[in-house]
């Protein structure tokens, strides 16, 4: 593992932070759509990326490398795995849920107009069978007031990050997922109150993670930002397993 160059002022900016509890909450204008858990480590990521980029005015080339780039947050870390890989001590984003819903997104045939076809009356692309056909397509809508996490780390330093980020889930170009605002406040909360919720994991575990004691049988999974990158898989607990 490595930390990208334009990454280590942050890494050495998160050395020695002053580690506090706190509760942190996004306000929601709209509703929200997304097919997975929405992860309060994985959005502080996203948010250190973008600083450095736009302070640097270049992009980090993470495809030059093929080993795994440590990105550096203002959370504490409860346990790193054998490359390095941390384990945050934050958890996933739960839903002040009021009610579910499905939303339909429609996706036309094309017609030749807008790949500026010579002869767009007589396109050949049929809208009927295969890629190019017209289709509806379901997706999950989460209708909630906020979403609520849970972690230990350096208060501002979180509460300055998340100002970078206006929305969450998917479909925000649409207006889905919009934060109306970020409230990150100090609370009394451990480690063991970021990591279980209600007798429910709180955050994807890696296996070798010691903490926990959990006695059902671990899956393949992400449980570190980019929770994408299948380099950071490996066994462990899901969020949302009652233990």
């Amino acid at each position: 593992m490595y930390t990208p160059d334009l990454l280590k002022p942050h890494e050495e900016k998160y050395r020695g932070i002053v580690q506090q509890g706190m509760k942190v909450e996004a306000v929601l204008t709209d509703r929200l759509i997304t097919t997975e858990p929405v992860t309060l480590d994985g959005l502080l990521a996203w948010a250190v990326v973008q600083e450095a980029q736009n302070e640097a005015g270049e992009r980090i080339p993470f495809q030059e490398r093929e080993d795994i780039a440590f990105l550096p947050l203002p959370l504490k870390r409860l346990w790193s795995d054998e490359a390095g890989g941390p384990l945050w001590c934050a958890s996933f984003f739960i839903p002040d849920e009021v009610d579910s819903d499905v939303e339909y997104f429609h996706k036309r045939a094309p017609d030749g107009h807008r790949t500026k076809s010579k002869h767009p009356e007589s396109f050949g692309v049929k809208g009927v069978t295969g890629r190019w056909a017209e289709r509806r397509t379901p997706f999950p809508v989460t209708i909630a007031r906020k979403l609520e996490a849970w972690c230990l780390g350096d208060v501002a330093e979180v509460r300055r990050l998340l100002q970078y980020v206006t929305h969450v889930g998917k479909k925000t170009a649409e207006g889905f997922g919009i934060v109306r605002e970020w409230i990150v406040e100090p609370v009394d909360v451990g480690e063991r109150d970021c990591l279980i919720r209600d007798g429910k994991l709180a955050r994807n575990i890696p296996a070798g993670y010691g903490g926990i004691e959990i006695e059902a049988p671990s899956e393949l999974l992400g449980w570190a930002p980019p929770y994408w990158n299948k380099a950071y898989y490996g066994p462990g607990f899901r969020f949302g397993m009652r233990i």
